[in-house]
């Protein structure tokens, strides 16, 4: 005969069995929650937070977080609604990416020998694989050194390249050999003048270029004075380059205008690598600029000190000077209204 259980034998069993129906729908309702979190009125079902994976990144990423936003819709990750001026750091020389608001890219000028090391990487890591202008400021090896090995490298796509329409001097195998090898890649060689801005302004609709030098016609002597000389304007904010142009061209540039205030832009890139040659006082006083930016190394002595007083004395801040040789990179962005910068170093003047 089976034994009856006692009544609290009973109530055990129904408890057992009760938190074992408790037990399985609590697990069915986790499932449940956790595919379909949308039915909680917000409220979702916790999970761990994703694994944080360092990695080495070159300047770009290291943006400030109060970019701007986008203002033309879907736009190249490389692109933040601004005029990006980034002047690399390549010593002696000159190396600068534009990327205007809507994405259209721009390489002027790429260091001395070499500096194909530095401006490869960067633009790669910027994701950028079209430069749709390639510019020399002029012949001078610590402008084109590296342009040759960036062109040849097959990482980049290729719109246009442009050159100074004028010349000086005799051309160096550097130069020859530069040439040839943009004429065998078919791209496109136009040589830009004062005024010649057509090419320039249809790179960005939103961005106006206004060429000041070299002037059509007129004889140079020295290589440094053939130098494009451009204005860049986003909105009402304005960036000029100068390439290294020097005295004799910059007063052929003021003679040219009728009103020499039509050079005042907001920012400078100081000629010459900020040598006493260029920069002159009518020069800079007509830039009036805010901020000045120099490409340089302690090779020559720069920044020249007289130059720095110079800029003083019209009242720039130190605080408003970025120097390569100090501060490394240095992005500059205009955003139509406001200007900031981002550099790889910190430096207190």
């Amino acid at each position: 005969m089976k034994k009856k259980l006692t009544k609290k034998q009973q109530q055990n069993l129904l408890l057992i069995l009760l938190v074992v129906l408790v037990s399985i729908a609590l697990v069915a309702f986790l499932i449940y929650a956790q595919n379909h979190p949308e039915l909680f009125d917000g409220y979702t079902v916790a999970q761990a937070p994703p694994t944080a994976t360092a990695t080495a990144t070159l300047a770009p990423t290291d943006a400030p977080q109060d970019t701007p936003a986008p203002k033309f819709g879907d736009l190249p990750a490389y692109a933040d609604g601004t005029l990006q001026v980034h002047m690399l750091d390549v010593g002696a020389g000159d190396a600068i990416i534009l990327i205007s608001p809507q994405g259209a890219t721009m390489l002027l000028d790429a260091g001395d020998v070499g500096a194909e090391n530095v401006i490869i990487p960067y633009l790669e890591d910027l994701g950028i694989a079209r430069l749709d202008i390639v510019m020399q400021s002029h012949k001078h090896a610590d402008h084109i050194g590296g342009m040759q090995k960036v062109l040849e490298s097959g990482k980049f796509e290729v719109g246009c390249y442009l050159r100074p329409a004028a010349n000086a001097g005799s051309d160096t195998k550097m130069y020859k050999n530069l040439l040839a090898a943009i004429a065998n890649m078919g791209w496109p060689d136009h040589q830009l003048y004062f005024g010649d801005d057509a090419v320039l302004d249809a790179w960005d609709s939103s961005v106006d270029f206004t060429v000041y030098s070299p002037i059509e016609g007129m004889t140079y002597k020295n290589p440094n004075d053939t130098s494009i000389v451009m204005k860049a304007e986003y909105g009402t904010t304005s960036i000029l380059l100068t390439g290294d142009a020097e005295r004799p061209a910059e007063n052929a540039i003021l003679a040219a205008l009728t009103d020499p205030s039509e050079l005042a832009a907001d920012v400078l890139k100081l000629a010459h690598h900020s040598s006493e040659s260029s920069t002159s006082k009518n020069f800079l006083w007509a830039v009036n600029p805010v901020y000045a930016l120099i490409s340089c190394s302690a090779k020559h002595d720069n920044p020249d000190v007289v130059i720095m007083q110079r800029l003083r004395d019209l009242g720039i801040l130190d605080s408003n000077i970025y120097i390569t040789l100090y501060q490394g990179w240095i992005i500059t962005r205009l955003d139509g209204v406001n200007i900031t910068f981002t550099t790889e170093k910190e430096y207190a003047p």
